[in-house]
């Protein structure tokens, strides 16, 4: 019989225990590609530069503590500090700001588009970063008004046409239009510069001022090499910068590779979509180790399927049929499974990439979208059909002749022992990832919970537009008419955020840093935040010369902040507030200040167009048409997103949630697949013990006993994993929980509930399929056999 015939033959015969090894292996390989898909992404994160080894971000310790880094510098000091190095090819800084809306005059206001992301360079940023253009060039991109936009927003607003020379209005500011100088081409999806994005020259903004820190600087080296030298020669330089008085760490600057910009936890302050190297690489782990399940239901099968197929093998053999050529079929058909399984999973993705869950990976995970992956998974597959014949092969045709015409393999201690090893592994590795997932769980939901140190219950926010800065006092007493709507207050952005204006000032004779949020002098009092020390803002705040400042807890601790006093630029020291969460709770509380411009220009270019509407959480829906039309009366063309502030702060562990969606989705399809290997061993060994159970069933055994008995087995070896596999989850848990500031406290339900899940579906599986065999008539039994 030829190789493909035996396929095809054993398919027929063997019809349950082929579509287990389908299911489970299909399941295995579709999972294996998704997770591939994330982890490529995470890995190759800003490694399609050429010069990719060479480019460095500069980071520094002036706005965190802790050992922890920002990644914003001044432009004062990046020019007197590392700008003139001998080692340093060029140096250019590129900073993101907020999303905006743009519309082109000429298409009329129809035409806006948006959000993109918006970003302000100086010329060698996109040297460094390897800009390409596809319309255009950089050339005029020094001169002021000029922007560069990507293909993405070039065809989002313009088809197919060059739009070089045409101009655009960015967020209703008709007094500034830009002329777009260039093209370039799209970014891959994981790199620093996002696709959908709009870079504008910088100009001369805040070039001079030492305490502006908000600029991310990139520079090239001739060598990479050289890093170490170069890092040592601008600490000695900004040591020089700064004079003798000021205590600057010895590593107050450091480079970090472009490359690894992704994977940098130690830094508080970072423009790049970051990622944590243990999750990737727990992830792709975890995609091994779903293969290695549905390896072991396959070698489980086989074995299990040994005494109904030794007979046909020795029959081969006295057919003079060479054991070699036995378990080339063998093997073959292992391999041909496990092609059939791979084209399956190849459906499964395609309908994944359909679903919602799809959204949890950061890359486009459709069939094909990555061909490299595809393969690899092929490859893995062929593989993996191989390797798992290879030993039912071999081990199925070395028995004497004497066990051969038994035919009960099945059921002698080493084959029970090698059917517990296996199913053991896959047990204590389901476990695990049981574990993991709820554990994971547990501290999204601790930190989406948690009192964050004032309140955010009912609060409805959005952006609205620029014109409102000027007219806030209109829009809060109108507002505040709507007896739904209890108070109002503005911001100049989101209250908790990852980033934000940092400054730099001069405060008793020292230099110091620290997160500045301009707000509405009723802030505060709106946010429940108390004042531990001095005054909150009040409305003369607003009418006011100059700057007013209110301080938390930790610049108090960290800088010696003495309310009443002034700083050298004449800011008024205010009050100190308790502290609060003012970023994430991944990240600690740094020093932060709440800021009144009064009537200084740095009102008019910070305006408060963040708006906070607290609500007695009736009829959100019409709050929510109320606030747009209000704004409407205002500004007749506005678009409002409007948002729950619990909401919005939520987005921020976006990234921890899809880590636990993925966690437990796949935690779910380990489970599924060794609920798989369970029943079909269960089912194989009800076939092979019919003629015990309709025995003892004459003997008086009840069903209960049968049930028990059938159990028992499985629920040891359940109990034995569990405790293998705690001390192993607890360890991953630990290491991954490093990453957060604030951590959920360990809960034993979390690893009871593990057990109970695992445990619950395997009785259940037993009982189902033992039910038959143990409510079989006992006569039937003993016929069959």
């Amino acid at each position: 019989m030829t190789p493909l015939k035996n396929f095809f033959h054993v398919l027929k015969k063997y019809k349950i225990a082929s579509l287990l090894n389908v299911i489970g292996l299909s399941i295995a390989f579709a999972s294996f590609m998704i997770i591939m898909t994330q982890v490529k992404y995470d890995l190759s994160f800003d490694r399609h530069y050429k010069n990719a080894d060479r480019i460095f971000r500069v980071e520094n310790q002036a706005m965190t503590e802790n050992g922890k880094y920002s990644a914003n510098t001044s432009r004062l000091v990046a020019e007197k500090v590392f700008a003139a190095e001998p080692e340093i090819e060029k140096t250019g800084l590129i900073q993101s700001y907020q999303q905006l809306d743009i519309y082109d005059q000429s298409l009329g206001k129809d035409s806006r588009q948006g959000p993109f992301h918006f970003y302000t360079a100086e010329p060698d940023a996109l040297d460094i970063l390897e800009f390409e253009f596809v319309h255009g060039s950089p050339q005029r991109f020094s001169e002021s008004g000029t922007v560069l936009i990507s293909e993405q927003v070039a065809t989002a607003i313009y088809g197919n046409q060059n739009p070089v020379g045409r101009s655009l209005i960015f967020d209703k500011d008709t007094e500034h239009p830009v002329e777009i100088v260039g093209v370039y081409k799209n970014f891959p999806q994981n790199a620093t510069i996002r696709s959908n994005s709009i870079v504008r020259f910088i100009g001369q903004e805040n070039a001079g001022n030492g305490n502006n820190w908000n600029y991310v600087y990139y520079i090239r080296l001739n060598a990479r090499e050289n890093a170490e030298q170069v890092m040592q020669a601008m600490n000695k330089k900004y040591q020089e910068f700064v004079g003798t008085g000021n205590s600057v760490p010895d590593n107050f600057f450091r480079l970090t590779p472009i490359t690894e910009t992704h994977f940098t936890q130690s830094v508080s302050y970072s423009p790049t979509d970051t990622g944590n190297r243990a999750t990737v690489y727990s992830l792709m782990s975890i995609g091994v180790l779903i293969i290695l399940i549905a390896m072991i239901n396959f070698v489980n099968f086989s074995t299990s399927l040994i005494p109904t197929r030794i007979r046909s093998i020795n029959v081969q053999k006295v057919l003079g049929g060479s054991n070699a050529a036995i378990r080339r079929n063998m093997i073959a058909e292992s391999a041909g499974l496990a092609v059939v399984s791979f084209f399956v999973a190849l459906l499964i993705v395609h309908a994944f990439s359909g679903t919602p869950l799809a959204s949890d990976i950061s890359a486009p995970c459709d069939v094909g979208a990555d061909m490299p992956i595809l393969w690899g998974t092929a490859l893995i597959a062929v593989a993996t059909g191989i390797l798992s014949g290879i030993y039912p092969a071999f081990y199925s045709t070395s028995f004497a002749p004497a066990l051969v015409v038994k035919g009960v393999f099945g059921l002698t201690p080493k084959g029970r022992r090698l059917r517990t090893v296996l199913i053991s592994v896959q047990y204590a590795i389901s476990i695990t990832l049981i574990i993991v997932t709820l554990s994971i769980h547990r501290q999204n939901r601790y930190m989406q919970k948690s009192d964050m140190g004032f309140q955010r219950e009912n609060i409805l926010t959005t952006w609205v537009p620029r014109e409102i800065a000027d007219k806030r006092k209109t829009l809060a007493d109108k507002l505040t008419s709507n007896p739904a709507i209890t108070d109002v207050t503005f911001a100049a952005g989101p209250f908790v955020a990852k980033g934000r204006m940092r400054w730099g000032r001069s405060y008793k004779g020292k230099g110091i840093t620290y997160d500045a949020y301009p707000v509405a002098s009723n802030f505060l009092r709106f946010m429940g935040i108390r004042i531990t020390n001095g005054r909150d803002f009040n409305e003369n705040d607003d009418l006011k010369p100059e700057i007013s400042q209110i301080f938390n807890e930790t610049s108090q601790r960290k800088d010696s902040i003495t309310v009443g006093e002034k700083m050298e630029d004449g800011t008024n020291i205010v009050g100190i507030a308790r502290d609060f969460n003012f970023q994430p709770l991944q990240y600690g509380i740094n020093p932060f200040a709440f800021v009144t411009f009064g009537t200084t220009e740095w009102g008019a270019w910070t305006p408060l167009r963040y708006l906070f509407v607290k609500t007695n959480g009736t009829d959100i829906p019409a709050v929510a048409d109320f606030i747009r039309k209000s704004v409407k009366e205002l500004v007749p063309d506005s678009q409002l997103d409007i948002r729950f502030m619990d909401e919005e702060i939520g987005n921020q562990y976006y990234k921890e949630q899809k880590l636990s969606n993925l966690l437990t989705l796949f935690s779910l399809l380990s489970i599924l697949i060794s609920i798989v290997g369970v029943f079909g061993l269960v089912l194989f060994e009800t076939q092979y013990r019919r003629k015990e159970i309709g025995i003892r069933k004459i003997h008086g055994a009840t069903v209960g006993e049968i049930f028990r008995m059938f159990n028992k087995i499985y629920v040891r070896i359940v109990l034995a994993c569990f405790v293998v596999a705690v001390p192993i989850a607890y360890c991953i848990v630990d290491r991954w929980l490093e990453n957060f500031a604030y951590k959920a406290p360990v809960e034993i339900w979390i690893y009871l509930a593990a057990l109970a899940i695992v445990l619950g579906t395997t009785v259940a599986t037993v009982l189902i399929q033992t039910y038959r065999a143990a409510t079989d008539n006992p006569v039937q039994s003993l016929k069959k056999h």
